[in-house]
């Protein structure tokens, strides 16, 4: 009888396992659909503001992304996986834990949903936990991992908004003006 419920647990934890790392990537890429979303209707709606900071909020995910890569290969914390429960599921042993890309990416990528529509930070702002949650609950992360994941997406992307969004603005004007066949001011 024990034996029975050792086999039942392994394979729900199988299960949990496999249903939390579907739903943490499922969850980046409704993000990136967002954005996505967020950049036509800038163009089609003729906002040229809102595409810039889309823009550079894109930007921002992708260098929050390298800084987390930096950040991997000075630390070198193996993941939860490999100290807890090896398997064959659990990411090569050079594949380092501190600071979660996909918190990283998650973060970065709902913040650009909420800097393209602030109404959406209710969608965006779940979508982002529910990919940390899944990390940790699969045992690719420690909680801090993810904490200072999205921490790092947050304020990169911020940051990046802030200095980019103004510069970006003409060429996103332009964008709008070619996509809507407008005449080219002249000067």
């Amino acid at each position: 009888m024990n034996h029975t419920i050792s086999a039942s647990t392994a394979a729900d934890s199988a299960r949990v396992l496999e249903l939390s790392d579907l739903t943490s990537q499922l969850s980046i890429i409704a993000l990136g659909v967002l954005c996505g979303v967020l950049v036509i209707l800038a163009v089609v709606r003729r906002r040229p503001g809102a595409l810039a900071a889309l823009a550079a909020a894109g930007a921002g995910s992708v260098l929050s992304y390298l800084l987390s890569e930096v950040l991997k290969m000075l630390v070198r914390q193996p993941r939860p996986c490999h100290l807890d429960m090896p398997s064959p599921e659990c990411p090569p042993l050079d594949d380092w834990s501190f600071p979660s890309n996909h918190a990283v990416i998650a973060f970065g990528l709902a913040l650009a949903v909420i800097v393209g529509s602030r109404r959406l930070w209710i969608v965006a702002v779940p979508l982002a936990l529910i990919t940390a949650t899944g990390r940790v609950l699969s045992h690719e992360h420690f909680v801090h991992d993810v904490v200072v994941g999205g921490l790092i997406g947050i304020i990169v992307v911020a940051l990046t908004v802030l200095l980019l969004q103004r510069a970006l603005t003409p060429l996103a004007d332009r964008i709008v003006s070619v996509v809507h066949h407008e005449p080219r001011a002249t000067r």
